[in-house]
């Protein structure tokens, strides 16, 4: 037998308190396998997994074997189960197994380049899951197969040990003097172990003094209690001061909702990311707003606008920090004034953006009228037709809705006393 091992370092799972040995094997290993479990200590705290290649056409009674030489429990592993000292677990036919978190379990056998990789998989789970505590026994007659995965055993600083081919069974020399090798290889194991187990005790004692480190920051921490209630008696001062700033900010914003909810002028509040953070209750008859539509992007909501670059607008607005106003169209055909302006804060800081929505279709309606009339006078001064009686009736009319939208008469009507009582004077 020839060992090899990797320098060792802390175990990748203090938790493994004892050793797993993988042992791969060929088909004709079975003979070593039966000296190497009749030599063992039943009672060694380690657990063994044998990796045979065997025929895939054929039941295995590896397990019934190995039985016979020893008093370990021994299983033919067809699921998952959990890895215990002082037991040995065979590979089924045609199936592979590995270790994960210290339980083993079946896959599908897989071959590459034609080749039986079963050992070297088993190998690599096990270096993973045990790291210093895995032990590797490869045997004469496997090929390369536990070729790589002893590698990875010794890199997880475990020990890896691989039988001369020269005492291979197939050329009749025989596997004693290995066997005893072999159990003087995994005591050392174990004495390491211990080692290990004498560094943790070490550890923890280091960790005890620490322990008193901190009951003596405990004590100062003690000490600066007073300092820290007179912080304290600060602090509820300070928090006198906030309470009635709270108050007062609560007043405010009373008052600007109230303002939000009695003004007829649609808004909305974007922050920097143009996500709602407040609205108007007019504003709900364009968008399909409710309460926990708050937060969300504005362009993931829909309205009743013919208008598609609202949200284009917005990221203009805030952009370039320049306002945006336009006149906009909703789908049952009433006109609004769309104005958008960057949000600042109250020491002009750019928080967003705020959106407003003015209807004026009233006064669209009274523009167009007024437009049309405007037209109409035109027509009829360039055609050189008109009687004087319309053209009254005319700019009353166009003065009646200048009043209405708020605006100074823009024609002086007069009228002739013979005609104030005639059926063509304008009322």
């Amino acid at each position: 037998m020839e060992e090899t091992n990797g320098a060792a370092k802390t175990p990748d799972e203090p938790h493994k308190d004892f050793i797993a040995v993988g042992i791969g094997a060929s088909a004709g290993g079975i003979g070593a396998l039966k000296e190497f479990f009749a030599a063992m200590d039943p009672n060694s705290g380690m657990a063994f997994v044998v990796i045979l290649h065997l025929s895939p056409k054929h039941d295995s009674s590896l397990a019934a074997i190995l039985q016979k030489e020893t008093s370990m429990p021994v299983h033919q592993v067809t699921g998952t189960a959990k890895v215990r000292p002082n037991e040995v677990y065979v590979i089924p036919p045609n199936k592979q197994l590995a270790m994960l978190d210290g339980s083993i379990g079946v896959t599908e056998a897989s071959t590459t380049r034609g080749v039986r990789v079963s050992i070297d998989l088993f190998f690599r789970t096990l270096a993973s899951a045990y790291g210093r505590n895995g032990v590797c026994v490869v045997l004469s007659g496997t090929g390369t197969d536990g070729t790589v995965g002893l590698k990875h055993v010794k890199e997880s600083n475990g020990f890896a040990i691989v039988q001369d081919p020269g005492d291979a069974e197939y050329v009749t020399r025989r596997l004693e003097e290995e066997l005893r090798r072999t159990k003087d290889r995994l005591r050392t194991t174990i004495e390491q172990h211990e080692t290990s187990i004498e560094e943790l005790k070490a550890s923890n004692e280091e960790l005890q003094a620490i322990n008193e480190e901190l009951r003596s920051a405990s004590e100062e921490l003690k000490t600066s209690k007073e300092e820290l209630q007179s912080v304290n008696d600060e602090l509820t001062t300070v928090n006198h001061e906030l309470k009635d700033k709270i108050e007062e900010v609560s007043r405010t914003n009373s008052d600007l909702q109230n303002l939000m909810s009695s003004t007829d002028i649609g808004t909305i509040f974007l922050d920097k990311r143009l996500r709602i953070k407040r609205f108007t209750p007019s504003v709900q008859e364009l968008f399909n707003l409710i309460t926990t539509d708050i937060g969300r992007p504005l362009e993931h909501l829909t309205h009743k606008l013919e208008y598609t670059k609202l949200s284009d607008d917005a990221e203009t607005v805030l952009r370039t920090l320049t306002p945006i106003q336009r006149e906009v169209r909703d789908t049952v055909d009433r006109t609004y004034l769309l104005r958008m302006l960057p949000y600042r804060t109250i020491d002009d800081k750019i928080e967003g953006v705020v959106v407003t929505f003015i209807d004026i279709t009233d006064r669209k309606a009274a523009e167009e009228i007024l437009q049309e009339r405007s037209d109409e006078i035109s027509r009829f001064n360039s055609a050189m037709v008109g009687r004087e009686t319309r053209m009254i009736e005319l700019k009353s009319e166009i003065n009646d809705l200048l009043e209405k939208s708020g605006l100074e008469h823009r024609y002086l009507v007069e009228f002739d006393a013979d005609e104030e009582g005639s059926d063509d004077a304008p009322e």
